[in-house]
């Protein structure tokens, strides 16, 4: 009787390790074949405060790990400029407003490789800060590599890297001055810090540089390294073929000042009442469809003040905003805050925000609502008119849906014009409610453009 149940206690055990062999090979073959390109959401956090207000715009990929680091790297910026612009306050005695504005752009991804780059602009005691910070991850196990894990092993890459840096920037800034030279050379001198933003794209190395890094005559921010004994350096599998990222993958409360009584005026008239709803920050693949549901349901029609990166990500939504019949408005580019910017800088984030959601909607904006009501010292597009509001939430990062639509119902009246954020769950809830209700009370919903056209003449 003993051998039958030897017998089978083997077959168990070979059973065991053959479902074991299996999964791991499934396990590993899932590994191996990533997708060569991730889908890539882009979600963003916008936090206003007495004394500082923060935009960050962060990537999110099918990958938790590589999404865990890029969480953590953010948390630890925010939690670094607060805590720096806390002790400034103190320190300083002032009521300047600090700002912390983060970007990315997917620079650089293959079946191996994912690349990203943050641009990070901090305003400050009246000084304007721009960092970047580099990214590379193998998506193959989702860890971030570090410089010597790009190289292959036991090989000397430093010394070669740096005298490929040098050579490209005394070339690309046209430098003649011996002693110039002289410094510069010792600047890119072989020094792991230097290098840590150094990114794969595909068949060449591009190494940023920060604010600092060069001589104050140098304003060279990048440059591409594509030498054959440098890159014959690199582990094999980070120089597959890919594709570089889209060149369009680049990389609020009280946004303006309320009407007042004589621009009110102008928006009074004879006919029924009409509310205007406008939306900022968006789109947002779930929060800004939920409204548009709400909206048709009513027969409701709304303005959405655009940012213009979002609506790069998330096209789709931009066109059913406008395929519905609603209105768009340009909210810049990034969300910065528009009197910490040149003139020079406000205008590219207005036109390259004109210009993505043309392309993507064919609408024109014919109206802007700067972020953090930072408005600029000089006059931009004439085509373009500052959105007024008569009603928004004090505190707009409600999660209480009840509570944000209680305030706007009590404070509606006709012509009011209501400032809400379509990035948060709590305003679709909100949204909901306040159209039903309003429209019980015989208030119809219009876009801003539509207010403005009934004014008195």
């Amino acid at each position: 009787m003993k051998e039958p149940i030897i017998y089978l206690s083997l077959l168990s055990v070979l059973l065991l390790s053959a479902c074991s062999f299996i999964a791991t090979a499934n396990e590993n073959n899932a590994k191996k074949s990533a997708p060569s390109h991730f889908k890539v959401s882009m979600e963003t956090e916008v936090e206003q405060f007495e004394g500082y207000q923060l935009t960050i715009h962060y990537p999110q990929t099918p990958d938790s790990q590589i999404n865990q680091t890029i969480i953590d790297y953010v948390n630890q910026k925010k939690a670094s400029f607060k805590k720096q612009s806390f002790q400034t306050s103190v320190k300083q005695n002032n009521h300047e407003i600090h700002e912390l504005n983060i970007n990315f752009e997917v620079l650089y991804e293959n079946a191996s490789v994912f690349v990203v780059r943050f641009s990070e602009k901090l305003h400050m005691e009246k000084q304007k800060e721009v960092t970047q910070t580099i990214m590379n991850f193998d998506k193959e196990n989702g860890k971030r590599l570090e410089l010597d894990q790009i190289f292959q092993k036991d090989k000397e890459y430093y010394d070669l890297l740096s005298s490929q840096v040098q050579t490209e920037v005394l070339e690309k800034a046209r430098v003649d001055d011996a002693d110039l030279t002289a410094k510069i050379k010792a600047e890119l001198s072989p020094k792991a810090d230097l290098y840590k933003n150094t990114a794969l794209t595909g068949d060449s190395l591009t190494v940023y540089f920060n604010q600092g890094q060069l001589p104050k005559q140098v304003s060279i921010q990048k440059v591409k390294l594509n030498d054959k004994k440098l890159m014959n350096l690199v582990k094999e599998k980070y120089l597959q073929q890919g594709e570089p990222a889209e060149k369009s993958k680049e990389v609020a409360a009280k946004e303006e000042q309320p009407l007042n009584e004589d621009v009110k005026a102008e928006y009074r008239s004879e006919a029924d009442k009409k509310i205007a709803l406008t939306f900022n920050d968006g789109p947002h693949p779930k929060v800004t469809r939920r409204i548009l549901g709400t909206l048709k349901s009513y027969h409701a029609k709304a303005t959405f003040f655009m940012i213009g990166q979002r609506v790069k990500y998330y096209p789709e939504i931009a066109r059913e905003v406008a395929e519905q019949g609603n209105q768009i408005g340009n909210h810049t580019w990034d969300h910065s805050r528009a009197d910490y910017l040149t003139s020079k800088e406000l205008k590219k984030e207005l036109e390259k925000t004109q210009r993505i959601i043309q392309q993507t909607t064919g609408q024109t904006p014919t109206v802007v609502r700067y972020p953090f009501g930072g408005v600029p010292a000089e006059k931009q597009d004439d085509q373009l008119r500052r959105a007024p509001f008569t009603i928004t939430v004090d505190d707009w990062q409600l999660e209480n849906s009840e509570v944000i639509a209680k305030e706007v119902i009590a404070k509606a009246k006709d012509h009011s014009v209501i400032m809400l954020h379509d990035l948060y769950p709590s305003t679709a809830d909100a949204v909901e409610q306040i159209v039903r209700t309003l429209t019980k009370k015989g208030y119809s919903f219009v876009t801003l453009d539509e207010l403005q056209n009934r004014r008195v003449k």
